[in-house]
């Protein structure tokens, strides 16, 4: 019984260790993963609206997420600016000329 209970502890010990290590070793992307999403929504409609100059319902087709989908989005016609919102985020990419296209505001 003894030694069951020392294997189980051994394994659940460093199961642990192991997580820590992904952790430190991953952490920037997983404290980046939440802005990825809406990042992307807001930079490929800019892109697809300003940049590449197509309509609406070409651009929204174009840019549907369907693993991390979009909780909503504001574009802003006169200003030339979307901003996202997925995973409580909020993102805004800004037309910023015809040399630099659309840039990211956070």
């Amino acid at each position: 019984m003894r030694r069951a209970l020392r294997a189980i502890g051994v394994i659940v010990g460093s199961l642990v260790v192991l997580v820590l290590l992904l952790l430190a070793w991953g952490g920037q992307a997983v404290r980046d993963f939440p802005w990825m999403p809406s990042s992307y929504e807001a930079k490929e409609y800019c892109s697809c609206r300003w940049t590449s100059g197509r309509d609406d319902a070409f651009c929204d087709a174009f840019v549907h997420q369907t693993v991390v989908p979009t909780q909503g989005r504001t574009v802003d016609e006169a200003g030339r600016a979307v901003t996202a919102r997925a995973l409580w985020v909020s993102t805004t990419a800004r037309w910023a000329g015809e040399r630099e296209g659309c840039v990211l505001v956070r």
